[in-house]
């Protein structure tokens, strides 16, 4: 079984976010007269100190089909452990920021310059950094999902039945022009431990991409 996508339905411009991760439980049949219960996914409650969460964006095809400029391929990662010292991060900001023809280790020559095959590498990449060696099944993150609900019709990008679609008529699904398919600016703040012992990291953007982050 695969791990939830949780999917954030923001503004037509901008997303601050504030996620609530939420957790599946299946309980089997109680045995010898105990309950027992296991989780569908990594990390049962989220009770681990440390964090495994990814964020991905998708067009309105269910595809990248082009990078948001100065932003790299639409997958990211935060994920630390806690040791004696602070947070211990796997994932840095570079490996965030990587794009088309950015390579990495284990990154297919043929998914270099291929925006939608390279995004699906990244993620697989991202998992490793953040991989935890559960028993019996290792995990890899939490993932918040973003989607682009604009569709250029006179595109013909979607396809239909596996295949790329002619342009039709506008109407069906109304955009505002070139550009209406693009993926997110996206910004982010690892999380930070301070002084108090608490934790703090965030992240925004704007499918707007002449609009300042921060």
């Amino acid at each position: 079984m695969g791990f939830p996508n949780l999917i954030v339905r923001c503004p037509p411009t901008f997303f601050r976010l504030h996620v609530l991760f939420l957790v599946c439980n299946v309980a089997p049949p109680v045995l010898g007269g105990a309950a027992d219960w296991w989780s569908a996914v990594g990390d049962p409650g989220m009770r681990r100190d440390g964090l495994r969460v990814a964020f991905e964006a998708w067009n309105f095809c269910n595809e990248v089909g082009k990078e948001a400029t100065g932003m790299g391929s639409p997958r990211a990662a935060d994920c630390f452990d806690v040791g004696s010292d602070g947070l211990e991060h796997r994932v840095t900001e570079s490996n965030n920021r990587l794009g088309v023809g950015d390579p990495f280790p284990g990154l297919p020559s043929g998914a270099l310059h291929d925006a939608d095959a390279y995004a699906v590498e990244k993620e697989v990449y991202l998992g490793s950094l953040c991989e935890v060696a559960d028993k019996p099944r290792p995990w890899q993150f939490w993932m918040v999902m973003l989607k682009n609900g604009n569709y250029d019709t006179m595109s013909g990008l979607c396809p239909e039945n596996g295949k790329r679609s002619l342009p039709f008529k506008p109407g069906r699904f109304p955009c505002f022009g070139n550009g209406c398919m693009n993926q997110p600016t996206f910004v982010h703040h690892p999380t930070e431990l301070s002084g108090n012992g608490a934790m703090r990291g965030w992240f925004n953007g704007s499918y707007d991409t002449a609009a300042a982050g921060g």
